[in-house]
């Protein structure tokens, strides 16, 4: 939304959405996450929205990833329940994307806003 918001030409509604998603991080790290990036919950799914949201601090990420890509090559992509999750988190990102591009400079209400 930060991201959004500036490119939106709402500068100063920018600087409140990144302060709010820096504390949500910081509160999904301390609760979920161990010091070296190894999550509570070990599912592809939770490392790859972990990853693509930026939950992780810039030290645990490489930890994470190493986990994620360790758990695909053992077990191949594996569609469940959770995966809906994870192609939730793409679809959002596909359409922040779009949202954020320059010629989309008109006001744009989705969903999770």
């Amino acid at each position: 939304m930060a991201e959004a918001a500036g490119v939106l030409g709402r500068t100063e509604e920018a600087g409140p959405y990144a302060e709010l998603a820096k504390r949500a991080a910081a509160r999904f790290r301390g609760e979920y996450v161990s010091p070296n990036g190894g999550l509570t919950f070990t599912s592809q799914t939770a490392h790859a929205v972990a990853l693509e949201l930026d939950l992780l601090a810039p030290e645990q990420r490489a930890h994470a990833g190493r986990l994620l890509a360790q758990q695909l090559l053992d077990d191949g992509f594996v569609l469940s329940p959770s995966s809906t999750s994870l192609r939730q988190v793409v679809l959002r990102r596909r359409a922040a994307d779009l949202i954020t591009q320059r010629s989309y400079r008109y006001r744009v209400t989705a969903p999770w806003c």
